[in-house]
C-alpha cells in the first residue's frame, strides 16, 4: 500500500552495486542500460510531478543477491550522496542568486542609462518626428532587453537545481526491497 505523497519505483539491476555505478553496456548479453539506477530514478522523478512528494519506496530486482555488508555499504553512500548533492546544489543555487544580482544591477545601469537617451532622443526638434521616435523606443525596448537575462536568472534559472536537491534528498532517504529478478524478466 503506497501513501499519497509517496511513490514506488521498480528498478532490474544486475547487482546492487548498480544502483549508484553506471552498469557494463554488453549489447551482445542484451544489456544496453547505461545509467546508474539512481540516475534512472532521477529520470523518473523528473517526468511526474513531485512537489508534494515525500518518499521514495523502490522495488530492486537483481540478477545477484548481495550481502549483508554490501547492502550496509549501499545504505551509506545513499546517505552519503544526498549529502554530497545538497551541498553542491546549495552552491549552485548560491551562484545564481550572486550571478542574477549581479546582472540585475548591471541591467539597471544600462536600463537607466537607455532611459536617458531616449527620453533626450524624444526632446531632440533636429530630427523627423519618425525618426525621433524610433530611436526614442528603440532604447527603451534595448533598456528592457538588457534586463532580461538577469530576470531570467533571478525568475527561473534555479527552479531545476532546487527540484534536483529536493530530488536527490528524496533518494537519499529512499526505502528499497531487494528481490531477486526472475531469469525472464530484461
Amino acid at each position: 500500500m503506497t501513501r499519497k505523497d509517496s511513490l514506488t519505483l521498480e528498478l532490474h539491476l544486475a547487482r546492487l552495486e548498480e544502483l549508484l555505478v553506471p552498469p557494463e553496456v554488453s549489447p551482445l548479453d542484451g544489456r544496453f542500460e547505461d545509467r546508474s539506477g539512481v540516475e534512472r530514478v532521477l529520470d523518473r522523478l523528473r517526468a511526474q510531478n513531485t512537489r508534494r512528494l515525500s518518499a521514495i519506496q523502490s522495488r530492486l530486482l537483481l540478477d545477484e543477491m548481495p550481502d549483508g555488508e554490501t547492502k550496509r555499504r549501499i545504505d551509506a553512500a545513499l546517505a552519503d550522496l544526498g549529502r554530497y548533492q545538497d551541498e553542491r546544489h546549495g552552491e549552485q543555487l548560491t551562484a545564481i542568486r550572486k550571478d542574477g544580482i549581479r546582472a540585475l544591477g548591471k541591467g539597471l545601469l544600462f536600463m537607466l542609462a537607455c532611459m536617458i537617451v531616449s527620453a533626450i532622443a524624444g526632446q531632440t526638434t533636429i530630427l523627423p518626428d519618425l525618426i525621433r521616435n524610433l530611436v526614442s523606443e528603440g532604447f527603451v525596448i534595448a533598456g528592457w532587453v538588457a534586463l532580461w537575462h538577469p530576470m531570467e536568472l533571478l525568475l527561473y534559472e534555479w527552479w531545476p537545481v532546487s527540484r534536483d536537491r529536493k530530488l536527490y534528498s528524496l533518494i537519499a532517504g529512499m526505502s528499497y526491497t531487494i528481490e531477486p529478478a526472475l531469469k525472464s524478466e530484461v
